[in-house]
Formats: structure tokens, sequence, C-alpha cells
């Protein structure tokens, strides 16, 4: 009888650790086909829209101190004789001013720095995550594989729900703060949780 409890202490022994090897299999495919996936993703989009952000205000701050430089010339320009009517220095000002004016407009419509920030907040998340389930810290010291790996993909599904939250706002019409916006989002995801 010694001899049985032995052996089926063993096979649990045995069981576990092959469940625990498929579990650690799964997380490992979870991180290189889902997490690994997105983190790229957000990294890129990070770089390109801190690329456009930097290109627009770049723009905007040469015109923006142009402006000044033409006006002072102005009166150069008035004493030509061959250009007196043509106002050129108000001309080239506002052609500048429109630019600028196009430039911030599309800034603005596209949200390039709220979206670098946010692409680059959830890129940094993401790997972090990674970071702390390989290293079996910060909530994923004490869990079986099984209860680690169903915490990353939480915590991991969580971390690209933000990033649709937060497109969501900027696609909403909500009051000045976004207070409606956040509302309709809270909404949203009460009735995701109610259906599930």
């Amino acid at each position: 009888m010694g001899d049985n409890a032995q052996t089926t202490i063993s096979d649990k022994q045995t069981n576990a650790s092959e469940n625990d090897i498929l579990e650690r299999q799964y997380a490992e495919s979870y991180i290189n086909e889902r997490l690994e996936a997105e983190r790229k993703y957000y990294d890129d989009r990070a770089d390109g829209y801190k690329k456009q952000y930097m290109s627009n205000q770049t723009v905007i701050i040469i015109c923006g101190a142009i402006i000044p430089i033409i006006t002072v010339f102005e009166t150069a320009f008035d004493k030509c004789e061959v250009f007196t009517d043509w106002h050129l220095g108000s001309i080239a000002n506002a052609i500048i001013a429109a630019v600028i004016a196009i430039i911030a407009g599309i800034d603005k419509l596209h949200q390039t720095q709220s979206r670098w920030n946010i692409m680059r907040y959830c890129a940094q998340m993401l790997r972090r995550e990674e970071m702390l389930y390989r290293n079996r810290v910060g909530g994923y010291g004490k869990k079986t594989e099984k209860e680690a790996k169903q915490l990353l993909v939480k915590r991991t599904e969580d971390i690209l729900y933000y990033d649709i939250s937060s497109t969501l706002q900027f696609t909403q019409k909500g009051g000045p703060n976004g207070n409606e916006t956040d509302s309709e989002n809270r909404t949203i995801t009460d009735n995701k949780s109610q259906k599930q």
C-alpha cells in the first residue's frame, strides 16, 4: 500500500510538471504571437507619430520666426519702385500664417502628440509586463504556471484595451474635458461585462 501511495504521488507530480510545461509553452506562444507583435506595432507607431509631431512643430516654429523678419524688411520692399503696390511682405506673411494654421490644424486633427504618448506608453507597458512575467515578480511570484499565464494574458489585454478606449476618446464627441466621452466609454465597458 505504501508503494501504491508513493506511485500515486509520483504520478501526480509528473502530471503537474507536464501541465506546467504545457502552460509555459502556451504562455511563450502568447508572448511571441500576441504580446511581442503588439509591442513592435506600438513601438513602430510611436516612432512614426513622434517624427510626424516633431516635423510639424519644426515647420510651425520656423514659419513663426520668419513672420517678424519679413515684417521688419517689408519697408525695404516698399522703397523699391517695382514692388511698391504689391505689398509683398503682407502677402508673404499671410501665406506663412496660412501654412502655420493648416499644419497646426492637421496636427490637432491627427492628435500626433497624444497618439505618440499613448503608443509609447503601451509599448513600454507591454515590455514591462513580459519582464515581470519572466522574472516572476509583480504579482506573478506565487502563482502557478497556469495562473501566471492567465494573469499575463489579462494584463496584456488590459493594456491593449487602453489604446482602444483612448482612440474612442479621440473619435467621439465629448465635452470640453472629455467627460461625456469617458461616461460613454464606461457604458460600453459595462455593457460588455454584462454580456459576459
